[in-house]
């Protein structure tokens, strides 16, 4: 059997087949016999045993090229593991996501969505170039997120921040008020990302969208800003939705139509109205 289709999945197998590459593009598929034929100066390289496929992609990844136990703290529930790893300080984020990029590559992936994630350094356009200049020097092409939060750090909603805060110790107070910024405020937000639509326009290996932290992290406001800048220049917004039991919780009061996931995407984009995006884990 020369060629044969998987109609489950829409893929096209050959048996016995080529490609031929110019340069850094693939210009021909088929059976090794006819492209023989039509490529008759090429060099061939042979790969009797190999199953040559599509580069994968990786749907949704932080650029974190280590593990959680390398990097300190090991796997807990959502808000106590994000509370450790800023306690451990914010590492080289250039490093980490060089790391994740050479690894996915190794793997197979050759495309990917970097959510990316602040790690509170205190300079979040900082962080997000140096996860770019690894991609860039790798090559593995990305959509990069530029994120975003402007509520739920301490406390998620409708619960109140402020008396959250009030009613801390005075040391824990001190302690808070020593963080430093995870996020731009919303009008950085948007002017970080209109400077770097200016720089990788027409871009080859790098695309952009925003990376809207969460419903319990973005206010209704934001969300609106963001969608309509976003779909303005033609970019996605990617997000995660529910990943721990205190977010459900939230989300039942925040979205009382529905608290899970199909619902609280389905109010998202009823509030952005013309909110093109991708929902993550």
């Amino acid at each position: 059997m020369a060629a044969a289709a998987d109609a489950a999945v829409g893929i096209t197998m050959i048996e016995k087949g080529a490609v031929a590459i110019e340069g850094d593009r693939i210009v021909d598929i088929g059976l090794a016999v006819d492209l023989a034929a039509r490529h008759m100066s090429s060099e061939r390289v042979q790969f009797p045993d190999a199953v040559l496929v599509p580069g994968f992609v990786n749907a949704h990844q932080h650029g974190r090229g280590l593990s959680q136990i390398q990097l300190g703290y090991p796997d807990d529930q959502l808000e106590p593991w994000i509370a450790r790893r800023r306690g451990r300080g914010a590492p080289d984020a250039y490093a980490l996501t060089r790391l994740a990029a050479e690894e996915m590559l190794a793997n197979g992936v050759t495309a990917t969505m970097h959510a990316n994630y602040s790690y509170a350094s205190g300079n979040y356009e900082a962080e997000l170039r140096a996860s770019i200049r690894a991609y860039l020097e790798t090559g593995l092409r990305a959509t990069v997120c530029v994120g975003y939060a402007d509520r739920g750090g301490l406390v998620y909603p409708p619960a109140d921040e402020s008396v959250f805060r009030a009613g801390l110790s005075a040391a824990a107070q001190a302690l808070l008020q020593s963080a430093r910024p995870a996020w731009l405020p919303l009008e950085g937000t948007l002017d970080l990302m209109a400077r770097l639509c200016e720089e990788f326009a027409g871009h080859p290996t790098i695309t952009l969208a925003y990376g809207p932290a969460g419903p319990q992290w973005v206010s209704d406001a934001a969300w609106r800003s963001l969608a309509e800048d976003a779909a303005r220049r033609g970019l996605g917004l990617h997000f995660h939705l529910l990943e721990s039991p205190a977010q459900a919780a939230c989300a039942k009061v925040l979205y009382p139509e529905g608290a899970q996931p199909p619902a609280i995407a389905r109010r998202i984009r009823s509030t952005c109205k013309r909110c093109p995006f991708r929902s993550g884990d």
